[in-house]
């Protein structure tokens, strides 16, 4: 007979023999401290009736394994609220907000498998839009100020141009640039709207099309969909690191993903990070061949041209 429950932090199913009943373990996900419960039909707790039939057979699933007798496989089911999954992340939880969207980015960085254990796998698409909108603007907003702060220096407009050279900015420079800087910020914020919904409805799509691929899919798309938009807007708060931070995005993009599809999902891990890295794979190689393609074409383009050009000599006439 075997004891059944779930990780009261990440929600993850738990299943181990009832002789292990009152311990003190972690959980393996999430590494919370839980107390294994008494069997649901422990008969030592039961009245002495003669009547008393058997206790009923645990239900189907994969027998245990491995040194951790607690864990259970990644394969072993969906988690049962479908519709749920729990009330956060704070986002939702407690209302878009400043502390809800700093609280769940930092909830993303330092505790994932909590964030996507608690994740609602339902609810809407506008509550992860408008976060990956927001994560997008406040990038944005980063990206803004260093360009500011790089003319700035480069432009003398603080008297250093004088070091490279260069005269002095006026006031109807400064005036200009200022003017060019407010126009790029109200393009911004009708543009950065536009691209976020296209960025999460196609990049998600791709995502769960691989991953239905990989018979890794479990729940609906817009579990996967939330995922995804949680995951990259989280990853995106990295571009406030001046000159590398959108490429060191990558990184915790493909961890999130990776982690928040195989919690939802309740898929094994190598699908869960299959399913974004292949795309991504995919995407590196097509421009990269196109880049290589337009360079040989030119490197061809300048050699024939060089080739053909002939020098004439006033000596041998016409």
């Amino acid at each position: 007979m075997s004891i059944e429950f779930r990780c009261t932090s990440c929600n993850k199913l738990l299943r181990t023999g009832d002789d292990t009943a009152g311990r003190q373990v972690k959980c393996p996900v999430c590494g919370t401290a839980l107390t294994i419960p008494q069997p649901a039909n422990d008969l030592g707790n039961l009245p002495n009736e003669p009547n008393a039939g058997p206790p009923p057979p645990p239900p189907p699933g994969p027998g245990l394994g491995g040194e951790n007798p607690y864990q259970s496989p990644m394969t072993g089911g969906v988690l049962p609220q479908r519709g749920g999954g729990g009330m956060g992340p704070p986002w939702e939880r407690d209302g878009a907000s400043v502390g809800s969207f700093i609280a769940t980015v930092r909830e993303m960085y330092t505790s994932t498998a909590t964030l996507f254990g608690q994740m609602r796998r339902t609810g809407g698409y506008r509550g992860p839009l408008y976060f990956l909108i927001v994560a997008y603007l406040i990038a944005m907003l980063f990206s803004l100020v260093y360009g500011i702060a790089m003319n700035a220096v480069g432009f003398g407009l603080f008297g250093m141009g004088k070091f490279a050279g260069m005269p002095k900015m006026n006031g109807a420079d400064v005036g200009m640039i200022l003017g060019m800087l407010a126009g790029y910020v109200c393009m911004a914020i009708v543009i950065v709207p536009v691209f976020s919904v296209i960025l999460s409805f196609l990049g998600s799509g791709v995502v769960h099309l691989m991953l239905s691929l990989l018979g890794g899919a479990t729940q609906p798309f817009e579990a996967t969909y939330r995922v995804f938009c949680y995951a990259l807007g989280s990853a995106v708060m990295m571009s406030v690191i001046p000159i590398c931070g959108q490429y060191l995005a990558i990184i915790p993009l493909l961890i999130f993903l990776s982690w928040g599809l195989m919690l939802v999902h309740q898929t094994p891990l190598w699908k869960a990070i299959a399913a974004p890295l292949l795309p991504f794979l995919i995407c590196v190689g097509i421009c990269c061949g196109f880049y290589a393609f337009m360079f040989a074409a030119l490197a061809a383009g300048a050699g024939a041209g060089g080739g053909g050009v002939g020098v004439f000599d006033p000596a041998m006439g016409q």
